[in-house]
């Protein structure tokens, strides 16, 4: 089993150092530096989503490779993840707000467990843990469509942009 999990954290590890070299060249190249940060941490936390397609999957051969991807994926997110947080934050207050950062990350990790825990103790099985998530999905589209644009118009898929890849309701979506 230990080799398996070589490829998930390998692979996980690889991808952080090679989307921050991409991200790096890319702003090096003329790509706003915030703009191309929270791109790349957007596309690795949607590919790190894909492990909920290994937990529905009944094929273990199908779990690993959703394992392993979706840990790629959050190698993608996590090397420029901290490197927004730099981008962003001035210099005195760094330390401080990478801190809270932290915790609130962390927090997650703490109330997670116990909430699939309590689900699972009320429901009998992992079927409420798992509906909690499309719950959640909901959650943020339906803040999206009843918050109507949560970014300036015009900013959606532009690099140069600060505000690029920001959430806004699409025509027929809401």
């Amino acid at each position: 089993m230990g080799f398996y999990a070589l490829f998930s954290f390998g692979g996980m590890a690889i991808v952080a150092i090679l989307s921050g070299w991409l991200a790096d060249w890319m702003i090096s190249r003329g790509t706003e530096p915030a703009a191309t940060r929270k791109a790349f941490t957007i596309v690795g936390f949607l590919l790190a989503s894909t492990e909920i397609f290994g937990a529905w999957t009944g094929s273990q051969a199908l779990a690993l490779f959703f394992a392993a991807f979706s840990l790629a994926g959050l190698g993608l997110a996590t090397a420029n993840y901290w490197a927004l947080t730099q981008t962003l934050v001035p210099g005195k207050a760094m330390g401080r707000i990478a801190g809270i950062q932290n915790c609130a990350s962390n927090l997650g990790g703490v109330a997670a467990p116990i909430l699939t825990g309590w689900l699972k103790e009320r429901s009998g099985g992992y079927e409420a843990p798992m509906q909690a998530i499309w719950v959640v999905l909901l959650g943020r589209h339906s803040f999206v469509c009843v918050s109507g644009e949560a970014c300036p118009t015009g900013a959606h898929l532009n690099f140069r942009s600060s505000t690029a890849f920001c959430l806004r309701p699409a025509e027929g979506l809401c």
